[in-house]
């Protein structure tokens, strides 16, 4: 987190304030490394947050170790963003994968 903070106090130092670059930086970048960081460092729920720590390692591991489970939810967003700004409709297309055998990421190992 201070290195994002670093990167936009110099970057608006710098130049013109971009508060969508920082945002992005923060939803894109600095969002899932923390997620990430944090389950790696639960091995064993226990402590006073035991109960967060299970739920939240089951809703990690469930969101990413279930790739179909994931792709729907990544296509609920896509859904949801559509609203919003009518390319992302488009991507909606990619439940293709989901559906067909033949291009699903898990049978040729991708994944």
């Amino acid at each position: 987190m201070g290195s994002l903070y670093r990167f936009c106090i110099i970057h608006s130092a710098n130049f013109k304030p971009i508060p969508e670059l920082y945002t992005f930086a923060f939803c894109f970048v600095t969002l899932p490394w923390t997620l990430v960081a944090t389950r790696k460092s639960i091995l064993v729920p226990c402590g006073r947050l035991k109960d967060f720590q299970r739920v939240y390692c089951l809703a990690y591991d469930t969101v990413l170790s279930r790739p179909i489970f994931r792709n729907h939810v990544i296509l609920q967003c896509f859904s949801i963003l559509g609203f919003y700004r009518s390319q992302y409709f488009t991507l909606m297309l990619l439940d293709v994968m989901n559906i067909n055998k033949v291009v699903r990421f898990e049978e040729i190992g991708l994944d």
